[in-house]
């Protein structure tokens, strides 16, 4: 079996096996979902995300974060063919801060990028 070899990239030699910059190590998410065609239907989502290196190098990564969004709908059956959904979404219910992206290997070093804050939706859906 073949032994990984570092990488060059112009001067720089990184290590075998070091992390691509910009993916997370880890990452999970979980809808849980309830209610029927028409009628109510709520929903809650569950998303982890490990940390992330932002250089080639590895020495700087921004840190994972969690958040849970929920949503809420009503559907109407207008008549056979026709239905009226009306939807509301809170996204990051927690109103947490975090680093939402990042800019890999950025020159003077900004690779953060913050996440949204607590987002709200409302929505309206005619479907025939």
């Amino acid at each position: 079996m073949r032994q990984p070899v570092p990488l060059l990239l112009g001067r720089l030699q990184l290590p075998a096996g070091a992390r691509v910059p910009g993916v997370p190590d880890n990452y999970g998410s979980l809808r849980l979902e309830h209610g029927a065609a028409t009628g109510w239907r709520q929903g809650i989502t569950f998303e982890g995300i490990g940390p992330v290196n932002v250089n080639d190098t590895g020495t700087q990564h921004a840190a994972g974060y969690a958040s849970i969004d929920v949503d809420l709908g009503y559907t109407f059956a207008l008549d056979r063919h026709r239905l009226l959904q009306l939807s509301a979404r809170v996204d990051n219910l927690a109103d947490r801060r975090y680093i939402g992206s990042v800019i890999v290997n950025d020159g003077n070093g900004r690779y953060f990028e913050p996440g949204p804050a607590r987002t709200w939706l409302l929505g309206a859906r005619l479907t025939f």
